[in-house]
């Protein structure tokens, strides 16, 4: 969906931004101008994600400040659209503190407050989550289904895939996010949080197996994509691939430059290659192990 090397795409965004901030237009705009805001913003987090860098429109803009206000304390009740749209602000949120932190590098007492603020906002949003965002069946994982080896879980409508697909992915770059004092605190916090990490990863991954539905599944190209920098395992890899090549097949958004980059970041690009394969033909652990740690720990240092 969203080509990272794509300039015509970055000069519409660029060109978007303005046009919102021209004309002042935000999350509580009324009408076609609030419609047209968060369609940006969905597309600005995106594009974030697929190049690493900081959304273009600054988040603190989003709400106006007594909307703002009325919805951390919890004075301004909460329905299906504003909570899914609160979930793009937390995304970005949470995105844009991690590309600060990359940059940035070891803890101060300042970063640390910040973190724990986009925590407490992430906590407080999980427990004011409408009842219709309750799966409505949560199926076992089955070892012996090589396309979908995840528990899976069913939701009602195509927003709330989308919305929690984003919330899981969201708490993923919280967990990435975390200021460290070292780099060995951070190696040695990622291998501990391992197992949260890929119940999170598999969660982003499974959602768009189980709902087949095709406005989420567009929206999850990149969010697969992302998840997938940490997913281990090569048959939760072929999972995620087979996703991908699905939703080209179904929607007609070509997902080709994010299976390839997911298959380099892995190591299976040149070993596949050299064998004269493609991704369908592996049945077996491709070139040398990492952990999830690893691919975490890849994943903060990535370098824009």
């Amino acid at each position: 969906m969203i080509d990272a090397s794509n300039l015509d795409w970055r000069l519409h965004l660029s060109g978007a931004a303005s046009l919102v901030s021209t004309h002042g237009w935000h999350s509580c705009s009324g009408g076609l101008e609030q419609a047209c805001f968060w369609i940006y913003c969905r597309m600005d987090v995106l594009s974030s994600l697929a190049t690493s860098e900081p959304t273009r429109l600054d988040t603190s803009v989003w709400f106006p400040p007594d909307r703002a206000l009325a919805l951390r304390d919890g004075s301004n009740p909460w329905n299906f659209d504003t909570w899914s749209n609160y979930v793009v602000l937390l995304l970005a949120q949470v995105h844009n503190f991690l590309c600060k932190i990359r940059r940035e590098g070891l803890a101060t007492p300042t970063l640390l407050e910040e973190w724990y603020v986009l925590q407490e906002r992430i906590v407080a949003h999980r427990r004011r989550q409408p009842a219709l965002f309750q799966p409505l069946a949560v199926l076992p994982a089955d070892v012996n289904n090589k396309e979908n080896p995840f528990t899976s879980r069913r939701y009602l409508t195509d927003k709330v895939c989308a919305a929690i697909q984003m919330f899981s992915l969201a708490n993923l770059f919280l967990l990435l996010a975390r200021p460290e004092y070292s780099r060995h605190e951070r190696v040695a916090r990622f291998a501990a949080q391992a197992n949260i990490a890929k119940d999170l990863v598999d969660r982003v991954v499974a959602n768009s197996i189980v709902n087949r539905r095709e406005i989420p599944r567009v929206n999850a190209v990149q969010l697969l994509t992302s998840a997938g920098l940490a997913i281990v395992g090569w048959v939760e890899r072929k999972a995620l691939l087979k996703i991908l090549d699905d939703i080209h097949i179904q929607t007609g958004w070509n997902t080709q430059g994010n299976s390839d980059g997911l298959l380099e970041w892995w190591g299976w690009s040149t070993l596949l290659r050299d064998r004269g394969q493609t991704w369908r033909d592996v049945q077996g652990e491709v070139g040398p192990p990492k952990s999830t740690d690893d691919f975490l720990m890849m994943m903060f240092e990535i370098k824009k």
